[in-house]
């Protein structure tokens, strides 16, 4: 997740003024599939801020408080979000600019998640795509399959921890375990088939993909076919 999204400066124009200072914690996961050439977005994050503020008489004077948000997923709208607000102390000041966050803050974080929600999607979109899940990939055989079983690469492309165990029975995780599954068949140089499943899917229910590797004369081309996905 890019915390930039959420750390820019709030300053608010009435009695108070406040500004997120610093993102606590971001635990959770975003994830992207292309399925028949739609994009499925899957985002679930816990997040914990941090914020300081001051009256606008008491410039000297700053109350360090939190903001819990542990619902920003793809099934809450952002306007729907869980947020709550908290200070470190108790006094009057402190009061006043909780009750300030409840009334102000809340909607500009929640419209700096939302504009994180378009960015992730607007990003995540390709130039293009193949419905017919076939790609020309200009790199040798061996290295398109190197790509696809060697674990340093498959965490480049990815962008996370990965888990691999390039070999007949071997096990694998992607995206934080939101795909896992199992090595089937792996023919040097020609085809990969592996037993994959979402961890959202019925329970103990893996489809079939085959990774068919062909070289041609100026490029490799790769074919993939995914069999036994539930509805």
């Amino acid at each position: 997740m890019n915390t930039t999204q959420v750390q820019q400066p709030v300053w608010c124009k009435l009695e108070a003024k406040c500004k997120v200072t610093e993102i606590e914690k971001c635990e959770g996961e975003a994830v992207v599939n292309n399925r028949k050439g739609k994009l499925i977005f899957f985002y679930e994050w816990d997040l914990k801020i941090k914020w300081k503020g001051s009256l606008k008489d008491e410039d000297e004077k700053e109350i360090e408080g939190s903001a819990h948000i542990p619902n920003l997923s793809e099934e809450n709208d952002v306007s729907d979000l869980d947020v709550t607000i908290s200070v470190n102390e108790s006094n009057p000041t402190a009061d006043i600019l909780k009750d300030f966050m409840h009334r102000h803050g809340k909607e500009v974080i929640a419209q700096q998640l939302g504009n994180y929600v378009i960015a992730l999607k607007e990003e995540s979109v390709p130039d293009s795509y193949c419905e017919e899940c076939h790609e020309d990939v200009r790199v040798r055989r061996r290295h398109t399959l190197s790509g696809m079983s060697t674990i340093m690469l498959v965490q480049a492309f990815t962008r996370g921890p990965v888990k691999l165990e390039a070999e007949v029975g071997g096990k694998f995780e992607l995206f934080g375990g939101n795909i896992h599954g199992d090595f089937v068949e792996l023919v040097p140089n020609k085809k990969i088939v592996q037993r994959w499943r979402s961890k959202r899917w019925p329970a103990e229910h893996y489809s079939i993909v085959t990774f068919t590797i062909e070289q041609k004369d100026d490029h490799t081309e790769v074919r993939v076919l995914q069999i036994g996905v539930p509805q």
